[in-house]
């Protein structure tokens, strides 16, 4: 398998494209933290109104039962959690792939500067 190299112009053009996705990212992250956040609310304050009114004799019954009462909220909250770290991921992702051809366009300009003798 034979892989071209990139030009220095292809190599900006995609960290343009990548910057732009990036952008888009952050926005995504900021609606996953707040979905995360609100499902979180959901889940504690359901929690605590199923643990008031819970009937078990100990502290590990009453917690136990006000989850079983709470299980719709529970699974939303840690699905909304994983969706957001999901997301996270993603823009992790697209930065170190940033940094990557950051790498390269700069060793394309050392290549250059070197070709042309500049700086001896």
């Amino acid at each position: 398998m034979t892989v071209d190299p990139l030009s220095q112009v292809s190599v900006e053009r995609e960290i343009l494209r990548i910057s732009g996705l990036l952008d888009h990212q952050v926005g995504e992250v900021a609606k996953r933290a707040r979905a995360a956040a609100e499902a979180e609310v959901a889940y504690k304050l359901g929690m605590a109104r199923a643990t008031l009114v819970a009937g078990g004799k100990t502290v590990a019954e009453r917690d136990a039962e006000a989850l079983l009462e709470c299980e719709d909220a529970y699974a939303a909250h840690k699905g909304a959690d994983a969706v957001l770290l999901a997301a996270q991921e993603a823009g992790r992702s697209l930065r170190a792939q940033i940094d990557a051809l950051r790498t390269l366009a700069a060793n394309q300009r050392a290549a250059i500067t070197y070709s042309e003798g500049v700086g001896r």
